[in-house]
């Protein structure tokens, strides 16, 4: 069913929903350079090249003008293959080289900077589980409700779990139209990864603010 026809049901009287399937798959990659203190000074600063894939597989219902309110929600699981870039602490490594012109007696130095990410780099192969419901009660006007969560399952390590809410102000009452909204997250509910525990809970807590601007718009008015 089309944005339009549910919008159509959404404008009715009618009771409707609708179940589909749905699948994506993507692909990343990245350079960086590690930097390893424990190894011999020649090795110290490492190239490292990340490429990684995802794909998801999962189901979306939705259902209009039930408990005075229009319902989407959606799970999904999948695999991805993923690193700990994130994790890893930026910092900033000089190289000072110095040449020597017998001739003039002028002595040179080059300086070489370099940014380096520390810490115990990982790859690991997550399976993410994915659940999402977004819901736009009919006695408010034009504000919807998201509430999600995703746990990341690896073999060997606890699930980390990642919890989030969100608000979303429509436009013309459009369950499917939002202008604008934020959101709140905190990751690592459970705090199964003690590893990040010196940088504090605020390091878990995120916000984002999301915004629609149209830039062009060729509808014209009958």
């Amino acid at each position: 069913m089309s944005l339009e026809s549910i919008q159509e049901v959404l404008d009715g009287s009618k009771k409707a929903y609708d179940l589909w399937l749905v699948l994506n798959a993507g692909y990343s990659g990245s350079s960086f350079k590690l930097f390893k203190p424990d190894s011999i000074f020649s090795k110290q600063i490492e190239k490292t090249n990340f490429t990684g894939g995802e794909i998801n597989l999962g189901l979306n219902f939705w259902c209009a003008r039930v408990l005075h309110s229009t319902f989407l929600a959606g799970t999904t699981i999948g695999i991805k293959h993923k690193n700990n870039f994130d994790d890893l602490e930026e910092s900033n490594r000089e190289d000072i080289y110095q040449e020597f012109d017998t001739t003039t007696k002028t002595q040179r130095l080059i300086r070489s900077p370099t940014t380096v990410y520390k810490g115990k780099y990982k790859e690991s192969i997550v399976y993410p589980w994915n659940i999402d419901l977004y819901f736009v009660p009919h006695g408010l006007k034009n504000v919807g409700f998201l509430l999600y969560g995703t746990t990341d399952i690896v073999s060997d390590e606890l699930p980390k779990t990642k919890l989030g809410v969100g608000v979303y102000f429509l436009k013309k009452q459009n369950a499917f139209n939002p202008i604008a909204g934020i959101t709140f997250d905190y990751s690592d509910v459970f705090n199964n990864d003690r590893s990040d525990d010196t940088k504090g809970s605020l390091n878990k807590f995120k916000v984002a603010l999301t915004t629609r601007i149209t830039i062009v718009n060729n509808q014209k008015r009958s």
